[in-house]
């Protein structure tokens, strides 16, 4: 029997706590699953909705554990992580090799406090 609707995170969720990171910001996918339901459960689910929606906040700026682009990663006209970290860069994201800046990086509970004290914008 599949888990009820209690147990079920929806994409419309990560999408507000991805549009929480800021530009020069970055997150991953195991904050946003944190932020969401308290558990790194969902971060799979973040990237295939980050991938997935059209209109998802700024997917490149979601990466891996550590601040790693994530290889698969791939924009709506099929550009993949080196156009990632274009992107980043232009919004002032700093890397090291192949890492995003650590300092830069928005934790689960920044996170969720600025979901609590922010207004929805959408």
């Amino acid at each position: 029997m599949a888990p009820g609707p209690r147990y079920r995170t929806t994409g419309l969720v990560f999408m507000r706590m991805a549009s929480r990171v800021h530009e020069g910001e970055w997150t991953t996918y195991g904050d946003i699953s944190i932020a969401v339901r308290g558990d790194t459960k969902a971060a799979r689910s973040v990237g295939q909705a980050a991938a997935a929606l059209a209109n998802f906040p700024h997917p490149e700026r979601i990466l891996m554990e550590g601040g790693r682009i994530n290889p698969k990663w791939r924009d709506s006209q099929d550009r993949g992580p080196e156009y990632c970290r274009q992107l980043l860069e232009k919004q002032g994201v700093q890397f090291d090799n192949d890492l995003a800046d650590a300092t830069q990086r928005v934790t689960w509970d920044e996170l969720r406090r600025r979901d609590e004290s922010e207004p929805v914008t959408e």
